[in-house]
């Protein structure tokens, strides 16, 4: 993230706050002025529990919540009700949030609120090309940290890291060579490796960008001519199974903006390639949750590779290698978030 906007109340909040945070941005401001950045509650009727408790008067009740102001929901917060139409209301009735005013220049539309009732975050989420290329080198510098984990080496040990990448990664791994070398702490040099070094392990592998055109705007196709469009209007449900094409928007006006802008997927992922079989070398991509939040657990993820590969009533072993000795289990896999952006072998 380029800029964090930190509001509070209280400094001691701030400092406390700022102490306690490991913040990847490059520019941090602290204030105690909300309204001077556009931050301002803003509540939705939790409908479950107030269509309940309300009945027929919920709709009539629910759309006046919706008109309360800053100054009502601030101190709905510190009594813990409030009268909404001849109906008190608390806690759990309702969902509170901030939001930013698109209207103030201070605060544009690419802000996103935060807030944990005493300190409100404002994030920019807009990336420039800069803080992709730093995203791809931290990325580089994750995987050359695996690597090193792997071959059981130790800070301590003297190596040097040889690298062959593509032309673009190639300029974002020079641009930000002294980053690289100052955090891996060791050389990292572009091939060829002289003929006096013996290598202690290799690996090919693809960075965490998905297709490579992270914050980048792109068409959506159902067919390999480019021909059929999505529109907005598709329903996406529709799309179940099929194989949709992506191709980057050319010209000027490339990068995304406001709301739709990411540094990252929305949703945390695994690629998956089968070994063996008339599917071998088959690729794709799975989602380790749907909806966001909700994630698979292993025999869920070995039930969707069966189920998206056609594989169902066969044993499909999942392994980090196209071999047997990285074999998934529960011991070693406790988490299937750290599959994220990983090419996970199903093995038949």
């Amino acid at each position: 993230m380029s800029r964090y906007f930190i509001i509070s109340d209280r400094h001691y909040d701030i400092t406390v706050l700022l102490y306690v945070m490991e913040l990847n941005v490059r520019e941090v401001t602290t204030t105690t002025d909300k309204i001077k950045y556009g931050a301002h509650l803003v509540a939705e009727p939790d409908q479950k529990t107030l269509g309940l408790k309300l009945r027929g008067s919920f709709k009539s009740v629910a759309e006046a919540i919706k008109s309360l102001t800053d100054k009502q929901l601030e101190d709905f917060q510190d009594k813990g009700e409030i009268s909404v139409l001849e109906h008190v209301l608390s806690e759990g009735d309702l969902r509170l949030m901030y939001k930013v005013d698109s209207e103030n220049k201070a605060t544009p539309s690419h802000y996103e609120a935060h807030s944990d009732r005493k300190v409100v975050v404002l994030v920019d989420v807009t990336p420039d090309q800069s803080m992709l290329d730093e995203g791809i080198a931290r990325e580089v510098i994750n995987r050359v940290q695996k690597l090193r984990k792997k071959a059981e080496l130790v800070p301590s040990d003297n190596i040097a890291v040889y690298y062959q990448a593509t032309p673009g990664l190639s300029r974002i791994i020079n641009d930000f060579s002294e980053f690289i070398g100052s955090t891996i702490k060791q050389p990292f040099i572009p091939y060829p490796v002289p003929g006096a070094e013996s290598a202690i392990i290799k690996e090919s592998t693809k960075l965490k960008a998905v297709f490579g055109i992270r914050g980048r705007r792109v068409s959506v196709y159902t067919d390999a001519d480019l021909s059929s469009e999505l529109s907005p209007s598709s329903k996406v449900i529709d799309l179940s199974s099929k194989t949709v094409y992506i191709a980057p928007v050319t010209g000027r006006n490339t990068a995304l903006k406001g709301s739709a802008a990411s540094t990252s997927p929305i949703c945390h992922f695994v690629n998956v390639e089968i070994v063996g079989g008339k599917h071998k070398n088959k690729q794709g991509t799975l989602l380790l949750e749907n909806p966001r939040g909700e994630l698979l657990s292993l025999p869920q993820l070995d039930a969707q590779v069966k189920a998206v590969y056609g594989l169902d009533g066969k044993s499909v072993s999942l392994s980090r290698s196209q071999n047997k000795k990285d074999i998934f289990s529960n011991t070693s896999v406790k988490d299937v978030l750290s599959l994220h952006s990983e090419t996970v072998y199903a093995l038949l």
